[in-house]
């Protein structure tokens, strides 16, 4: 049961995540139509601060859940060898 419950936060910031990105986007996107600019920011620090915020949550949110999921798998791990639990892990 606790196994089970670990692996679920996992997907809850996976799930979270895709709704953080798809928020800045449409701020992205919607800035972009405001001004009419379809490559780069043309000057506008406004839509600058817009598009490096949307690429600083891209690089970095894929390194937090790969590293999340990791930790919660290793845990886990740990944590069924302790407890004596009897299950197949493969890595």
């Amino acid at each position: 049961m606790v196994v089970e419950i670990m692996i679920y936060y996992s997907f809850i910031y996976i799930a979270l995540s895709c709704l953080i990105l798809s928020k800045l986007s449409i701020n992205v996107i919607k800035l972009r139509r405001q001004n009419k600019v379809s490559f780069g920011d043309d000057g506008d620090r406004t839509l600058m601060r817009r598009i490096r915020a949307q690429a600083n949550f891209i690089e970095y949110t894929p390194i937090f859940l790969l590293s999340l999921i990791f930790h919660q798998s290793i845990i886990l791990l740990i944590w069924s060898t302790r407890s004596g639990i009897k299950k197949d892990y493969q890595c």
